[in-house]
């Protein structure tokens, strides 16, 4: 039932159910498709790791890392604070792969992260944290990783596995016969 506006120049006041259904609308069916894959890549990820525990390698990359800040993966990517995303997505990122094996092209990885950003955001709002903010020094060991993963992707030829194939050049003679 909507309720008259008093003046022509308002319309008339929308419903949570209207407003929920404009915003969810908003969203385009690309995106959510993307932000549940790239969920569902971390959930499977966090469940399937052989080790669900942070490890100190003698000579690794977190050697001089603060280990007893970091607590097992079992935590909601949501609920994680600094420390704990910056080390599960250093791993997350050196290794991700395709769901039959395969590395995924450097963009692709990029493109999880973002996503997982975006969830964050959502999840968290304002208090969200951002693992791609280069100002933000307490990601610094995962941007490392990232950069890293990413220039080790393009070495070994994956961005240019992903780009579709060029098309054929068709001649004069040949268009004027089709």
């Amino acid at each position: 039932m909507e309720v008259e506006s008093k003046s022509e120049r308002f319309r008339v006041p929308k419903t949570s159910f209207q407003e929920n259904v404009l915003v969810n609308d908003a969203v385009p069916a690309s995106t959510k498709y993307k932000n549940k894959w790239a969920v569902t890549i971390f959930g499977e990820w966090q469940r399937l790791r052989g080790v669900q525990v942070p490890v100190l390698d003698c000579g690794g990359l977190f050697k001089d890392y603060d280990l007893h800040k970091v607590t097992a993966l079992s935590a909601d990517i949501a609920r994680m604070d600094a420390p704990l995303l910056n080390y599960w997505l250093s791993k997350l990122v050196m290794e991700v792969a395709k769901k039959f094996g395969g590395r995924y092209p450097p963009k692709t990885v990029y493109g999880i992260i973002c996503v997982l950003k975006r969830y964050l955001e959502e999840k968290n709002g304002s208090e969200a944290l951002n693992p791609l903010d280069a100002s933000d020094k307490r990601f610094v060991l995962f941007q490392c990783c990232l950069d890293a993963e990413m220039k080790d992707g393009v070495r070994e030829g994956l961005h240019i596995k992903c780009k579709k194939e060029e098309k054929e050049f068709v001649s004069e003679q040949e268009e004027a016969t089709f």
